[in-house]
């Protein structure tokens, strides 16, 4: 078979449909469509194979069931709906990479508020993200020395571990990369 890292070139819209994935798995007829919807927007603009997107949909929607009581009420319909939503939102290609890339994973996805969800504090909170696990993976090589020269901007405390790196080309300054031991507050500046 096609090797898992294969790009999926599709011939037109990705759907299940047209992805050849079965979505009928559950007797309801509301899950099996939710699982369809999200398919459906999160494979939109994603060349990844079927069977990988379908992994995490079938999961998305189990964690969407889980944290609803969906024999109540419309919980269920409504989470999904805002979810799809903002899965669908053609702003967003950030939310739809995130979740493929298992940045955000389902049961963290299905507690995340609209507004958190939304294009740009998204795209905030990735950076966030990125920055951390740039800074962790980078201190955990480099020995960081705390310094009393740089004061955090959030707690105004002078007990700041730093390393630096050229991250650009060589001929650009280096970054440094700040901690501050007292809050966990983190920044750069080059």
């Amino acid at each position: 078979g096609p090797g898992t890292n294969e790009r999926f070139v599709s011939k037109g819209p990705r759907t299940p449909k047209n992805d050849g994935v079965k979505v009928e798995i559950y007797e309801n007829k509301t899950r099996n469509g939710s699982i369809s919807a999200i398919y459906t927007a999160l494979a939109m603009d994603s060349d990844e194979q079927p069977s990988k997107i379908f992994e995490l949909v079938k999961d998305i929607e189990k964690q969407c069931f889980k944290a609803v009581n969906f024999t109540v009420d419309d919980t269920y319909r409504n989470k999904l709906r805002s979810l799809i939503m903002n899965l669908k939102n053609k702003n967003n290609p950030t939310l739809r990479r995130s979740i493929l890339d298992h940045e955000i994973i389902p049961s963290k996805l299905v507690t995340m508020s609209a507004q958190e969800l939304a294009p740009d504090s998204l795209k905030k909170e990735m950076e966030e993200i990125y920055k951390k696990n740039l800074f962790d993976a980078q201190g955990a090589t480099e020995n960081n020395s705390v310094t009393d020269r740089f004061e955090c901007g959030k707690c105004k405390q002078r007990k700041v571990s730093y390393f630096q790196k050229q991250t650009r080309s060589a001929a650009a300054p280096l970054t440094t990369f700040c901690k501050c031991e007292n809050c966990g507050n983190r920044w750069k500046f080059s």
